[in-house]
């Protein structure tokens, strides 16, 4: 199969994605790839909601992003939230 490009950005078809996930031994290094795949967040979004997690607001089901928790110089917004799935909610994709 060809490889998916998307803007130069190489795009992992979900059968990599578990391949690349079930190589990971550290349990907090799957959590950490997980999390950005479903949320989106950029490396630097990650490490501080990592430090921030009171950014997270249960009740609602989404985590909100204020702008220092962005780098980004050419943002269109200066915070964002991110909607996710509720933890009851069957995930769209399984592993092996």
């Amino acid at each position: 199969m060809n490889p998916i490009l998307k803007s130069g950005v190489r795009i992992l078809r979900p059968d990599e994605y578990v391949s690349l996930r079930n190589a990971i031994k550290s349990m907090e290094h799957q959590i950490i790839l997980d999390t950005a795949l479903l949320t989106g967040m950029r490396w630097v979004e990650l490490q501080r909601f990592k430090k921030h997690p009171e950014w997270y607001e249960a009740k609602g089901g989404y985590i909100f992003l204020p702008k220092e928790a962005s780098r980004k110089k050419k943002r269109t917004l200066k915070e964002r939230g991110i909607f996710i799935t509720h933890p009851k909610e069957k995930p769209s994709f399984h592993y092996s």
